[in-house]
């Protein structure tokens, strides 16, 4: 039965320790955590952030308020141990993202390393107490001399870097430096053009899948450090035109053996201020490059610009609306066929980047 027509659990929550404002309706039906973090995005001057983790039942597992900045909180597993991490924010970067330490917690909340003062905001794998996976920026310098950003994809082990990849090799694979959608920001007191938005990373057999925003969703070989293969944007591999492209997408999951792609797509027209968000799933014949099926999984007059989410854990979506410009709830569990089980809305001026219910 649809949540919306019943209401199983609905639960607002105020505490001494300043504790946001929760509103839940529902319940999981999945047996896992729900972890993320969220802060205020609209005042000037940003100093808290909320660190959380809700049982499936809506129960607050931990809650931990930081008067400092913070992003992304999210969980890891080594060895079959829980850790926790998020970045602690010492420089923002207006539209493209937040710099800091990588704040390492263990599976009671206590500190246990802080790694990289450079750790960029939107990717980070914990692979080992010595081994991790995530972006880092540079300064980079186009032909014409303009300055750009050069986010790179970096794997760090024992102290030395393992593999290093980013924008200045997008163009120079591409021969190019042309980008769907390229705007310009400060960094390192110069302005720049950031020309791909490199925000996501996931594992591979044989190397990464990679969110390239406006750009659209490449497969990283690791051997060649080349993309395979781009679905969406200008260098798009698989002639999907403009509707069916995923255009500013966030948090791309491939499955390998099935060719299945989800992916949170902010955009689906060119107007890129006036189109619904959406949830699309892609069927991929990866061999010869077609594209087998298409289906939009969720659009539902839902607009989010700038931030927004999607993991599938056992075949349900946890989709996160981020800065949720036209969206009634921060977060919503439901299945293929958009039938909803659990929602959750924080108090109106907070946001969240992303949530979680397992490792990346």
């Amino acid at each position: 039965m649809n949540i919306v027509a019943v209401l199983i659990f609905s639960v607002f929550a105020f505490s001494s320790s300043g504790m946001p404002r929760l509103k839940i309706v529902g319940r999981s039906v999945l047996n896992k955590p729900l972890v993320f973090s969220a802060m205020n995005l609209h005042e000037k001057n940003i100093n808290e952030c909320h660190l959380f983790v809700i049982s499936p039942k809506g129960a607050t597992e931990f809650y931990r308020k930081l008067n400092k900045v913070c992003f992304d909180f999210r969980p890891h597993k080594i060895d079959g141990k829980t850790y926790y991490s998020y970045v602690e924010v010492k420089e923002f970067i207006r539209y493209a993202g937040y710099i800091g330490p990588r704040v390492i917690l263990d599976d009671k909340f206590n500190e246990v390393k802080r790694i990289a003062e450079e750790n960029e905001m939107h990717e980070f794998h914990y692979l080992a107490s010595d081994h991790w996976l995530g972006f880092e920026i540079e300064l980079g310098r186009l032909i014409n001399g303009k300055s750009y950003m050069n986010k790179r994809l970096r794997e760090r082990k024992k102290g030395e870097i393992i593999f290093d990849w980013g924008t200045s090799d997008i163009i120079a694979q591409f021969g190019s430096e042309a980008a769907t959608y390229m705007f310009q920001t400060t960094f390192r007191n110069e302005t720049v053009a950031e020309l791909f938005h490199l925000n996501a990373i996931q594992i591979l057999k044989n190397g990464f899948l990679v969110g390239l925003g406006h750009d659209g969703i490449g497969f990283l070989d690791r051997k060649t450090k080349k993309l395979k293969w781009v679905l969406g944007g200008i260098h798009d591999s698989f002639n999907l035109g403009l509707e069916l492209s995923p255009l500013f997408n966030h948090t791309p999951h491939l499955n390998e053996e099935t060719g299945v792609l989800h992916v949170f797509s902010n955009r689906s027209i060119q107007r890129i201020n006036q189109s619904y968000s959406r949830v699309i799933r892609y069927e991929l014949d990866l061999s010869s490059l077609k594209l087998k099926s298409f289906k939009v999984l969720r659009s539902d007059q839902e607009i989010v610009n700038l931030l927004g989410s999607l993991q599938v854990s056992e075949g349900i979506m946890n989709i996160g609306f981020g800065s949720k410009e036209k969206a009634d709830w921060d977060f919503i569990e439901a299945d293929d066929n958009g039938v909803e089980s659990w929602k959750i809305k924080l108090d109106e001026e907070l946001k969240v980047y992303r949530f979680y219910r397992e490792p990346t």
